[in-house]
């Protein structure tokens, strides 16, 4: 008797799921009534054997009864393993972003800009292109005439408008 109610007084979820660590705290606290004689000296002996990550989700409630404790840190424990699960998935599916993987390398063939060969076991990226020149600033130019044209009414001989080369005052 005394050996089940040392046991009772050290029992700690450790590894057990909240359901197995209550069948165990039910089976020892027949041992042990004394220790918790009032539902809320039970509730506190529960909670101070819980997981410390549950003990820290449910130490800020207050519970009405046992029954309730032992069904919120149930729901808790099922929403710990979820996350957990989820970082897992996670980190398994972008593990390429973790410590040991490789910076990618570029191969631009003929080029001074990578390596002048791929790397082994590397994927391909695609290349990137030469930063453009620079751009001279433009100067201004200055308009020029333009060549005369028979159209403009400009005369081939003297060069003066108005007049063509055959009716030119200086024939």
């Amino acid at each position: 008797m005394d050996k089940k109610k040392r046991e009772f007084c050290n029992l700690t979820q450790g590894n057990k799921s909240v359901d197995a660590y209550q069948r165990e705290f039910l089976d020892l606290s027949r041992y042990a009534e004394e220790d918790i004689a009032t539902d809320a000296r039970k509730q506190e002996k529960f909670h101070d054997g819980l997981h410390p990550d549950i003990k820290l989700a449910l130490l800020v409630h207050d519970f009405a009864d046992f029954a309730t404790i032992v069904n919120k840190a149930i729901q808790v424990e099922t929403g710990l393993q979820e996350h957990q699960g989820s970082l897992r998935r996670r980190h398994d599916t972008g593990s390429s972003s973790g410590p040991s993987a490789q910076k990618r390398q570029i191969w631009i063939p003929h080029s001074n800009y990578g390596p002048t060969a791929p790397a082994p076991r590397q994927s391909y990226v695609a290349p990137r292109l030469p930063p453009p020149p620079q751009r001279q600033p433009l100067r201004a130019v200055p308009p020029q005439a333009p060549d005369p044209n028979p159209n403009d009414g400009l005369c081939f001989k003297c060069g003066l408008p108005g007049h063509l080369s055959r009716k030119c005052p200086q024939n």
